[in-house]
């Protein structure tokens, strides 16, 4: 059933491969010189592992422990750009491989379901905006984009889709049990109070149209205004704001950004005269917003 494969020789080889898949995108903050040293790491296992070192195994195996390594490896490669350093090995993968990760490691941050149902079902509105933009724009079109002909191997689709599905899961689990306790002529109401309000925020970022390019900013957005945000984890979807990265998503284009100001010596660098307010809405901005967090407006510069 499982081919002649010792598995105990393949758990060895994955070891760095599970490391660094488990620290997400947090792995970034690791230091270059480190990550350097895992990605020869597993890519060195990885050879050993395609050169049969520990036995052949059945597809189903093969397919898992191949996408173990090809994640961890998709994982760095995002570490490295994000970084705004020089890549390992140059173009091991493809723009969509990388914008698909990237957008797809947004939902690492849902919390349980029961958390998550408190967060959603509250009568602020704004879980019926994220719900509307999740399933009326960003599960479709990841999944469409998993479908398109080269826009990732397949052992990266494995992984990609799985982690996909898991996140998406946990969603459907909220909206069945939301069905469940109080309806479904209560859930279209819910749902229909944050359409217009939905459409609204995915024009002003993105002019109506979601694509992998912009679907980092959308799903950032949205996050932020269903309070599904952890900027105090390691790997808090608020990176620090690196200007000038290159190509894809850029970090600086984010929705809500981190501008880091230095310390003017007086304990809080940032006073009551660098606050911004939306024009549109009054509400008062996070430093380094390019787009309002309540009403998605974009912010303009003084």
């Amino acid at each position: 059933m499982f081919g002649d494969g010792d598995l105990t020789c393949i758990e060895n080889l994955l070891k760095p491969a599970e490391i660094i898949i488990d620290s997400g995108t947090g792995i970034s903050r690791r230091s270059y010189e480190e990550r350097v040293r895992l990605w020869n790491e597993v890519r060195s296992n990885y050879s050993r592992f395609e050169n049969r070192e520990c036995g052949s195994f059945d597809k189903t195996l093969d397919l898992h422990f191949r996408s173990k390594f090809e994640a961890s490896l998709l994982t760095l490669a995002t570490s490295f750009r994000r970084n705004r350093e020089d890549p390992v090995e140059a173009n091991t993968f493809t723009e969509d491989e990388l914008l698909l990760y990237e957008l797809i490691e947004r939902y690492h941050v849902l919390p349980s379901k029961k958390e998550l149902m408190t967060v959603l079902l509250s009568g602020e509105g704004k879980g019926s905006e994220f719900l509307n933009v999740h399933y009326r724009y960003i599960d479709g079109m990841i999944l469409d984009a998993c479908k398109r002909p080269g826009a990732a191997n397949p052992y990266l689709l494995h992984f990609l889709k799985s982690r996909w599905n898991k996140y998406d899961k946990r969603l459907q689990d909220v909206v069945t049990s939301a069905i469940e306790n109080n309806g479904l002529r209560w859930f279209v109401t819910f749902i229909g109070d944050g359409n217009k309000r939905a459409e609204q925020i995915v024009y002003n970022i993105s002019g109506g149209s979601v694509n992998l390019g912009n679907g980092v900013q959308v799903v950032d957005s949205i996050l932020s205004r269903a309070g599904i945000t952890n900027e105090n984890a390691s790997d808090s979807i608020f990176p620090s704001e690196r200007k000038g990265s290159p190509g894809g998503v850029q970090v600086q284009d984010s929705v809500v950004n981190r501008s880091t100001f230095g310390d003017t010596g007086n304990g809080d660098a940032r006073t009551k005269s660098s606050e911004r307010f939306c024009a549109a809405c009054g509400t008062r901005l996070p430093d380094g917003a390019q787009f309002c967090t309540d009403c998605g407006n974009r912010v303009e510069f003084e």
